[in-house]
């Protein structure tokens, strides 16, 4: 009987060993299958930080086109001058140039139309013909 100990303590050792190696076997392979899983997530995620930047890009683009469209919706263009609403919601009475958006002046001698001094835009408007053109525009807006 002592020979039948034996081996059952030696087919019970080799039954472990199988077991153990078994194990990890599966251990590896599982390891295995979670990097791979960890790649595809990683490859997922910088896709997606990429998707989010190019989003992010054409979010900001809007709204500076947004922002520019208010900007002109803010200015009326009459005789070749811009004109801006101020904060009553009624047009300024200063003409600017309908290019830069700075003041344009003029003497109005000789019939000459105001100029814008840094861009070199010339208008049809006459320094006489503002307070008419200002009136009009603001009476549109009644």
């Amino acid at each position: 009987m002592a020979d039948f100990s034996t081996i059952f303590g030696f087919v019970k050792k080799l039954a472990t060993g199988i077991t153990d190696t078994m194990t990890a076997d599966v251990l590896r392979e599982r390891i295995n299958l979670i990097s791979d899983q960890l790649d595809i997530i990683t490859t997922a995620h910088e896709a997606t930080q990429k998707e989010l930047a190019d989003y992010k890009a054409k979010c900001n683009a809007l709204e500076n086109e947004i922002t520019r469209y208010r900007e002109s919706e803010q200015f009326v263009i009459k005789n070749g001058a811009a004109f801006k609403k101020d904060a009553t919601g009624r047009y300024s009475d200063i003409p600017l140039c309908p290019r830069c958006y700075n003041p344009v002046g003029g003497s109005g001698m000789l019939g000459i139309p105001m100029q814008c001094i840094p861009c070199g835009h010339i208008t049809s408007l006459h320094p006489s013909k503002v307070d008419s053109v200002v009136a009009e525009l603001n009476k549109s807006l009644e």
